[in-house]
C-alpha cells in the first residue's frame, strides 16, 4: 500500500494522470477489503485521489462510478469535493450542490480552503440551486448576524450569480444584502452595489 501511495503521489507531480489512476484505484481496492474505521478513512482518501485522477483525464462518468458507492460526510471532505465536481460535470446539479456544501463544512482549516470557498459560490450560481436554498445551506458557515448575512448575500450576488448570468438573482441578492446591513454599510459599498444593480437592470432591459 505504501508503494502504491508513493507511486500515485509522484504520478500527480509529473502530470501522469493515467498512471495515478492505476495506482490509486489499486490502493482503493486494497483498502476496501479492510474493516477497521482507520482503513475506511484511508479508503475514502484514496478514492478521492482516484476520482481526481479520472477527472484530470476528462473521464467524468468513470469518476462518478468511482465514488457512487462511497458515503460522503464532513469527515471526508476531499472525497466530498471530488464527488461534487464529478456530479457537476455529468449534469447532476442537486448531487453536486449537496456534495460541495458537505466538503465546505468539513474542510475547516485544511490547506486549499480558499479554493473550496470559491467553488461553493461557483456551484451556487451554476447549479439549479435557488437563492433561498443557497442562503439556508451557507448560513451555518457564514453566520446569522447582519454583517455575516450581508457578506454572504453580496458574495452570492457579485460572485455566484454575476458570472453565471443570473441577473435577476444578482439584483435580489444585493437588495437583501443592503436590507440586512442597513445604515451600517461601509461608505464605499453603497454606491458600488447600486452601480452593479443598475448595470444588471440594464441587461434585463429594465
Amino acid at each position: 500500500p505504501l508503494t502504491l501511495q508513493m507511486m500515485g503521489s509522484y504520478d500527480f507531480l509529473v502530470g501522469d494522470f493515467a498512471s495515478a489512476e492505476q495506482a490509486w484505484s489499486q490502493l482503493t481496492a486494497k483498502e476496501a477489503k479492510q474493516k477497521s474505521k482507520t482503513q475506511a478513512q484511508d479508503e475514502a482518501n484514496d478514492r478521492a485521489w482516484w476520482a481526481y485522477a479520472l477527472l484530470e483525464q476528462g473521464k467524468n462518468s468513470d469518476a462518478v462510478a468511482a465514488v457512487k458507492d462511497a458515503t460522503i460526510s464532513e469527515k471526508t471532505p476531499e472525497l466530498a469535493y471530488v464527488t461534487a465536481w464529478a456530479k457537476f460535470r455529468t449534469g447532476d446539479d442537486a448531487g453536486a450542490w449537496q456534495a460541495i456544501v458537505t466538503a465546505a463544512k468539513g474542510w475547516k482549516n485544511m490547506p486549499g480552503k480558499q479554493a473550496v470557498d470559491r467553488d461553493v459560490l461557483l456551484f451556487a450560481g451554476r447549479t439549479n440551486t435557488s437563492m433561498a436554498d443557497a442562503v439556508a445551506a451557507l448560513t451555518p458557515m457564514y453566520g446569522k448576524d447582519p454583517a455575516a448575512q450581508y457578506q454572504l448575500l453580496a458574495s452570492l450576488g457579485l460572485e455566484a450569480y454575476q458570472y453565471a448570468g443570473r441577473w435577476a438573482d444578482v439584483l435580489a441578492a444585493l437588495d437583501k444584502a443592503l436590507a440586512e446591513i442597513g445604515d451600517k454599510i461601509p461608505a464605499a459599498d453603497l454606491p458600488t452595489l447600486r452601480y452593479e444593480q443598475a448595470d444588471y437592470s440594464v441587461r434585463l432591459d429594465d
